[in-house]
């Protein structure tokens, strides 16, 4: 294995890493937005301060997620690098690595994940062209349409969760401001100091229904990028098994399908990295007899 392959794993790897921290940051400060708007809306706490926390992390996750964004396409770069590089003759990605390292500080990834490290690899020996960067895609296709689906179906039941609880706090913020009005329809009207605290607390407790099932609809866009994404890696697997009947090695064909499989994965949810370590052990035990549709 080369020096420069070594690196770009290890500048990838390290990239989604830091990745994820930030993506779970983001996830955490979702899943504290969420709370306090639904306690809010279920009064709580006070309709003005949980609106005004609820606005702030719902901000703050946003950034979050930018800086999560920003790390992982900075990984896909070296991850699509390294596959190249592994797969394919004629590619020298020394500068970029040199390039990298230069703007790092400290010159170096000193990267000691060998979990996250290993999960780059792959276990195809062949000599590098076509054959052996198809072997690479199929071993990362099947992997991912598994791992995919089990992410997908694991936020789906989250989803369902929150969906249910976010619809019955807007329920209820509808049925507080019904009773609200109510009540301040018999309210003198030389009160006025009441009717401002109602009417605070009306729009509160509105807006922070509304808030709270807004939040539950990005999970459901989550699970759909998933469920989505593991789809094409089956189509990807599918077509690979398709190529591999006919015993010619296509370069063209080959590349093509791996730029429309990595265009898929970035544009995919980033898979928790739990979502690997309670699945691989089955999948590692079923790898064996799915590349076979390969190599017979």
């Amino acid at each position: 294995m080369s020096d420069d392959l070594v690196s770009l794993r290890k500048i990838s790897a390290s990239n989604f890493a830091w990745a994820k921290r930030w993506f779970w940051a983001f996830w955490l400060s979702q899943a504290v937005a969420f709370v306090v708007n639904a306690l809010t809306a279920f009064s709580a706490f006070p309709p003005i301060w949980g609106t005004l926390i609820g606005f702030l992390l719902a901000t703050v996750a946003e950034l979050l997620r930018w800086r999560s964004d920003t790390l992982r396409s900075k990984a896909e770069m070296f991850k699509r690098k390294s596959e190249m590089l592994d797969g394919f003759d004629g590619y020298d990605f020394s500068s970029d690595v040199a390039n990298e390292l230069a703007a790092k500080t400290g010159g170096t990834y000193d990267f000691k994940d060998e979990d996250l490290l290993k999960g780059m690899e792959f276990a195809s020996t062949g000599t590098k062209g076509p054959r052996r960067a198809l072997e690479h895609l199929h071993e990362s296709a099947w992997f991912s349409k598994h791992l995919a689906k089990r992410a997908a179906i694991t936020a789906t039941v989250c989803l369902v969760i929150t969906l249910g609880v976010a619809i019955f706090a807007l329920i209820f913020a509808i049925a507080a401001v019904q009773g609200q009005l109510a009540a301040t329809s018999n309210v003198p009207t030389g009160s006025p100091n009441v009717n401002n605290s109602s009417a605070s607390q009306i729009v509160g407790t509105v807006v922070c229904g509304v808030l709270t099932f807004l939040i539950s609809i990005n999970l459901f866009r989550y699970c759909f990028e998933l469920f989505h994404f593991s789809a094409s890696a089956s189509e990807a697997v599918r077509t690979i098994e398709e190529m591999a009947k006919t015993k010619e090695d296509d370069i063209a064909k080959t590349q093509s399908l791996l730029f429309e499989y990595q265009l898929a994965r970035q544009a995919a949810p980033m898979i928790p990295t739990v979502i690997w370590k309670w699945n691989h052990g089955w999948l590692n035990r079923l790898w064996p007899e799915a590349s076979k549709k390969l190599r017979s």
